[in-house]
């Protein structure tokens, strides 16, 4: 379920990052939205030196956000409140020294 999150964030990102245009459209308004977002409170917590980690810490808000909106669905699950999900927290403690 995991490689799912994955892979629904990075088509819907690319598709939005693909047809840029001047007058964006509903799915590129969403992302910048997103990505808008994520930086207004990186660097209104962390400042303009925070921006260094803007993208572990945006990788992680969209995969934990997905994670939870599939688990929404029914008969399926969330991938954070499964166990093997601890396993990935040293790494993300070593990525962000």
């Amino acid at each position: 379920m995991m490689w799912v999150v994955v892979g629904l964030v990075s088509f819907l990102l690319l598709k939005a990052g693909t047809a840029r245009a001047l007058v964006p459209s509903k799915l590129q308004s969403l992302a910048e939205l997103l990505v808008d977002f994520i930086r207004g409170i990186i660097h209104d917590t962390m400042g303009a030196s925070g921006m260094r980690y803007f993208p572990l810490i945006t990788t992680l808000f969209l995969f934990i956000l997905f994670s939870n909106l599939v688990g929404l669905v029914p008969g399926s699950f969330t991938v954070t409140s499964q166990l093997s999900s601890l396993g990935y927290s040293p790494l993300r403690y070593m990525l962000s020294a």
